[in-house]
């Protein structure tokens, strides 16, 4: 699956392998009084801090704002 894309020497896809493409699956989106975010597969880091930071949430997840978030998670 890709989500983010993001792996810096570019081989994270085999030869020959089927790519299930979630990049376009980019919705954030916030519960304010659980305070939790409900993030599809395909949503960066970014994504995530500019919706959350919205409401004052903070997410410990990575540094980089182009990681996938469901990669990140796996």
């Amino acid at each position: 699956m890709r989500s983010g894309g993001h792996h810096v020497a570019g081989t994270a896809v085999c030869n020959k392998g089927l790519m299930i493409d979630l990049s376009d699956m980019v919705k954030v989106s916030v519960d304010t009084v659980r305070r939790i975010a409900v993030v599809e597969a395909g949503a960066t880091l970014g994504d995530v801090d500019t919706e959350t930071q919205k409401y004052g949430l903070a997410t410990p997840t990575g540094t980089v704002s182009e990681t996938g978030v469901a990669g990140l998670a796996l």
